[in-house]
């Protein structure tokens, strides 16, 4: 038991292996935060759990469902408050231990208390899983999705799974769900900017200088190297912390990021087009057109492989209103359909994307687009699916009682909640595409709700900033990547943000800024075609990009699963933004080898 106690650091409180306790006593509030009152501290000794990681929580550690070990490690809470803004901000760090014996070793009588409420993690029965790792000296924080700022317990613990101390927040929107932005409005009317300050940037920031705080002081030790890993809203995170204070990790892995998210109202453009059409078409018309699309454009680059590994092409190639007329056997009725003008003038909105308003559209005009520049870097490309996913632009609801079948348009529930409560500020004032606006207006009354959001947000949410010299100098890293069939946030959304960079420092970008596309992966990994090509062990390209210099010019991927007939799983390079793989026109498709990169 002494061994035990002095691996706790109830022994020696020197020399590099010591560290402090479990406990809430032992943890100082961090002083390098003057702006911030701390109001508690709780630290809870966590052991033998363990996780199961399911597809889009990976967080670009390693292969698609990797197993954790067992872990054991200090959950250290703390809660602040900005004086005189009415905030509270949850922050926690979870701090690898290694192997420890017994589930209360070195916790106090207080801290054992809480210990008992429910656990983060499900606990582990089989003993399987190996050992828990201990510290590798480095911190990671990690971001959030939807409305969260922060507190995947699935992401947390993958970063402990490989020794990280993780950091994480709750930007002071604790119990709100992913989709609510109802923590936002203070009042009909009224929002609440320090809510909306906190979740764009200022609690990410802190908690960089939280955890690493609590990190040395635990470890009595400094962080060799700090990173942050997100996707979609945490990818717009790592972006924003990049912009605004890129020394407070030494690298940033941004996936999807929803850069310049208050223009995620674009979402409700393809609702909107079916009110101003009078119609709505069932789920399996989008579905018929997007399968005639990969038709045409799979093979684009050179082989076909079930992946658009070329979506810029596919516009040339396949054009939705030449299929009108054409039969297709609706899977929800086993009736045979037709494909209408309507859906294909639907489909081409969610893939081209919607356009800007301007000024020669005061009176809105005709037809369904304003004449203005893509908005959001444009639509989400023919591989994604418009329709049938959580994350789907053009959400339907449908009686298949009739022939046809009689279908109403509904919003993407995070675009409408965004608009309710951002916009609106009105939580009385629900989004209905059906309402008179969307039927005179459709697309075009969505643009203008678009102006609205930028002209109030960009300031706290925009995260376009193409100045990256602060992390130039710093000598920071990001790598960017996203998925080609991405159907919540456009891929366009990165390559414009990629493009513009570069267009601004083109001789110097290459050594501070990379970026790679994932074909066929949907919003971070979740759902998509099996054959998607997932980025393997990104974390780790950074890592050696930071610690040794070896900057990525490819990323290894793998498909989500083994083809059903030979059972191998295809492997590929992801080449750097923009290059593309290119086959070869005679090797395995599946092997690595039969690609470059050109």
């Amino acid at each position: 038991m002494d061994q035990l106690a002095r691996f706790l650091g109830f022994g020696s409180t020197t020399g590099p292996g010591s560290f402090t306790s479990c406990a809430a006593a032992s943890i100082p509030y961090p002083t390098n935060l003057p702006n911030a009152e701390f109001l508690s501290v709780e630290a809870n000794l966590v052991t033998n759990y363990t996780v199961e990681i399911p597809p889009g929580f990976e967080n670009s550690h390693s292969a698609p469902y990797a197993p954790l070990p067992v872990l054991n490690f200090c959950n250290v809470t703390l809660i602040y408050t900005h004086p005189g803004l009415g905030d509270k901000i949850l922050t926690q760090v979870w701090l690898p231990l290694g192997d420890v014996d017994g589930g209360n070793a070195g916790v106090e009588e207080s801290d054992t208390q809480q210990q008992q409420q429910k656990p983060l993690l499900k606990k582990k029965t089989d003993g399987s899983g190996g050992g828990s790792p201990s510290w590798n000296g480095r911190l990671q924080g990690t971001g959030g999705g939807g409305f969260f700022t922060g507190f995947f317990p699935l992401t947390q613990a993958h970063g402990v799974g490989e020794g990280y101390a993780v950091v994480t927040t709750d930007g002071g929107a604790r119990g709100a769900d992913w989709g609510d932005a109802s923590y936002i409005v203070a009042s009909p009317g009224n929002v609440d900017w320090t809510a909306v300050h906190n979740f764009g940037s200022v609690a990410l920031h802190e908690a960089a200088v939280i955890g690493r705080a609590v990190t040395e002081s635990f470890y009595r030790q400094k962080v060799r190297y700090a990173y942050f890993t997100g996707c979609s809203t945490g990818g717009r995170q790592a972006a924003m912390l990049a912009q605004r204070w890129p020394e407070d990790y030494d690298g940033y892995l941004a996936g999807a990021a929803a850069l310049r998210c208050h223009d995620i109202v674009v979402a409700l453009a393809p609702p909107a087009l079916m009110t101003e059409l009078s119609y709505t078409p069932p789920p399996c018309e989008l579905r018929a057109l997007r399968r005639l699309a990969m038709e045409a454009c799979d093979g684009l680059d050179g082989v076909v492989d079930g992946l658009v590994s070329e979506p810029e092409r596919c516009f040339e190639a396949f054009d939705p209103h030449t299929r009108v007329g054409e039969s297709f056997v609706c899977e929800e009725t086993g009736k045979t359909l037709q494909i209408t003008k309507e859906a294909a003038k639907i489909s081409q909105l969610a893939w081209e994307g919607l356009r800007d308003v301007v000024e020669e559209d005061a009176e809105y005009g005709n037809g369904a687009q304003g004449s203005g520049k893509l908005i959001w870097g444009g639509g989400v490309g023919h591989q994604a699916t418009i329709t049938d996913s959580p994350f789907s632009w053009a959400l339907t609801t449908c009686d298949y009682t009739p022939d046809p079948p009689r279908c109403h348009p509904a919003p993407w529930p995070f675009s409408a909640a965004w608009v309710q409560s951002l916009v609106y500020k009105n939580l009385s004032h629900p989004v209905d595409v059906t309402g008179p606006e969307f039927q005179q207006h459709g697309p075009r009354a969505v643009a203008r709700i678009v102006r609205q959001a930028r002209q109030w947000y960009t300031s706290a949410l925009g995260t376009f900033d193409t100045d990256l010299s602060g992390l130039r100098s710093s000598g920071g890293k990001m790598l960017m990547w996203h998925g080609m069939a991405d159907e919540a946030i456009p891929l366009g959304n990165s390559r414009e943000y990629y493009d513009a960079v570069a267009a601004r420092d083109p001789k110097r970008v290459d050594g501070y800024l990379r970026y790679f596309e994932a074909p066929g992966i949907a919003h971070c990994g979740f759902g998509g075609e099996g054959n998607g090509l997932w980025p393997v062990s990104m974390l780790e390209a950074l890592r050696a990009w930071v610690e040794e210099g070896k900057a990525p010019e490819v990323v290894p991927a793998v498909s989500k699963t083994a083809h059903p007939e030979t059972r191998v799983r295809t492997k590929r390079n992801l080449c750097r933004y923009p290059q593309k793989a290119k086959y070869d026109g005679v090797g395995n498709i599946a092997d690595a080898a039969s690609f470059k990169c050109l």
